[in-house]
């Protein structure tokens, strides 16, 4: 983690949904907090497609603030890379979310009463 220091490790994240995938996450964000490291996560994906414009060796990979990756190869030599949240929100899945969090909320007040 360029954050925080710690390791990223991989993580099937989403099991079972129609939006499972691996995703790399700092250890110190997923058991701390934010508070903690504000990390991003990078999907596998994205990853595996910044890393595979490069023809030399990767010995280590440092995920940066502001959506930056480092890639640095065993000649000593460096790259960094932007990149872009993969998945993001269509106005079909806010309104299910929308949709989930009202019926959630009337079945806990439901409950409380």
């Amino acid at each position: 983690c360029g954050t925080c220091g710690d390791r990223y490790y991989r993580k099937k994240a989403a099991t079972g949904t129609n939006y499972e995938r691996y995703i790399w996450r700092c250890r110190i964000y997923n058991n701390k907090g934010k508070a903690y490291c504000d990390s991003r996560q990078i999907t596998d994906k994205t990853l595996c497609t910044l890393a595979d414009e490069f023809d030399k060796e990767i010995s280590r990979i440092e995920i940066l603030p502001g959506f930056k990756v480092r890639f640095i190869f065993t000649d000593g030599t460096d790259a960094v890379r932007e990149w872009e949240i993969d998945r993001k929100w269509s106005d079909e899945m806010k309104q299910k979310n929308y949709d989930n969090l009202r019926r959630n909320t009337n079945a806990n007040s439901k409950s409380n009463t």
